[in-house]
C-alpha cells in the first residue's frame, strides 16, 4: 500500500520545517543556559561553603536532643529513644563526645573547646 502524498502546498510544508527548526534551536539554547545556570550555582556554592560554627552545632544537638525527649514523652514506648539518642554522636561527632539515653532524657557530654 503506497503512502498518500501530503495535501498541503509545497510552501506550507517548507514553513513547517522552517518553524520545526527554529523550536530545536531554541530547546537547544534553552537546555545550554539551563545546564550554564547550574554549573554557575555549583561554583558558587562550593565557594561559599563555611564550616559551622561549633555553638550553632551544640545548639543543634541540643535541640534533636529535646526532639527525641519530646517524642519519646507525647509517645511513651512509641519511638525507639535509645538508638536515636546513640546516632547523635554520628551525626554530631564534631561536638558530642558521648550520647546516652537515661531517665527518659537524652544526655550528652560535649566534647572540649
Amino acid at each position: 500500500m503506497t503512502r498518500p502524498a501530503s495535501t498541503a502546498p509545497p510552501g506550507r510544508r517548507q514553513a513547517g520545517r522552517t518553524v520545526l527548526e527554529w523550536l530545536l534551536i531554541v530547546a537547544g539554547i534553552a537546555a545550554m543556559a539551563a545546564t550554564t545556570g547550574i554549573a554557575v550555582q555549583r561554583i558558587v556554592d562550593s565557594y561559599t561553603e563555611e564550616d559551622a560554627d561549633p555553638a550553632v552545632r551544640v545548639l543543634e544537638a541540643e535541640v534533636a536532643a529535646a526532639e527525641i525527649e519530646a517524642a519519646e514523652t507525647a509517645a511513651p514506648g512509641g519511638v525507639d529513644a535509645a538508638p536515636r539518642c546513640k546516632d547523635l554522636e554520628r551525626e554530631f561527632a564534631d561536638v558530642v563526645a558521648s550520647a546516652v539515653w537515661s531517665g527518659g532524657e537524652c544526655d550528652l557530654t560535649l566534647r572540649p573547646g
